[in-house]
């Protein structure tokens, strides 16, 4: 069993006698106000110091402190949405807002999860993926698929405003491919949004994918 703290802390607390209670409180009281009131000085005279500095230098000071917290701000936002979309991949979940778009540093690591990723940017080095594992993502065409083996497709969404799962397929005899299609090999894709992006499959792949893509309600 671990070791709880706060518990801990509250057991000995209790078990104080109320005159060492209050003691305690009207220390840390007295400690916080006195420590407020040296705050307050120090800022006071730091105050009529910078007063007597020159009103480039001021601005100047007064900008780095506006573009740190602005920069601090979208750091924690950003990492409130990553947290957000983790506990949606984590639940099962296929995102539907729009999510923040890969970096290439993203782009370059085998597992992606959770961002916005244009195809085109995966295959900038050929027609063929390999060893990606992309969950959670928003996957953005126009490109058309063929699956080569070894992937896996699990839980899916389709939405390119065509009305049923066949008019993402395209149907082609067994051994039969396209040119200038994206060749994806040992590859998994999990919980993902495809926008505007097509299949080859032949008829075999076609009834097996059907259950593993949601079809969106089209659009108006």
């Amino acid at each position: 069993m671990a070791f709880d703290w706060r518990w801990a802390w509250a057991g000995f607390w209790e078990s104080l006698p109320s005159p060492v209670q209050d003691a305690i409180k009207n220390w840390f009281w007295q400690t916080l106000i006195g420590f407020a009131c040296m705050m307050a000085y120090f800022a006071w005279a730091a105050f009529q110091e910078v007063q007597q500095w020159p009103g480039e230098i001021i601005v100047l000071i007064g900008f780095a402190f506006f573009v740190i917290g602005f920069a601090l701000v979208n750091q924690i936002r950003w990492r409130q949405l990553q947290q957000k979309m983790r506990a949606n991949i984590e639940q099962g979940e296929v995102p539907k807002q729009k999510l923040p778009d890969a970096t290439p540093a993203q782009l370059a690591q085998r597992r992606i999860s959770g961002v916005r990723l244009h195809l085109a940017d995966l295959v900038k080095d050929g027609p063929i993926l390999r060893d990606k594992i992309i969950e959670g993502c928003q996957i953005v065409g126009p490109a058309v698929i063929a699956l080569l083996g070894g992937n896996t497709i699990s839980r899916n969404e389709l939405d390119g405003g065509r009305p049923t799962f066949t008019d993402y397929v395209w149907i082609v005899p067994e051994g039969h491919s396209l040119v200038g299609t994206v060749g994806l090999e040992n590859c998994e894709f999990r919980r993902s949004h495809f926008l505007h992006i097509s299949f080859i499959a032949t008829e075999q792949q076609a009834s097996e994918w059907r259950k593993e893509f949601h079809e969106l309600p089209r659009r108006s």
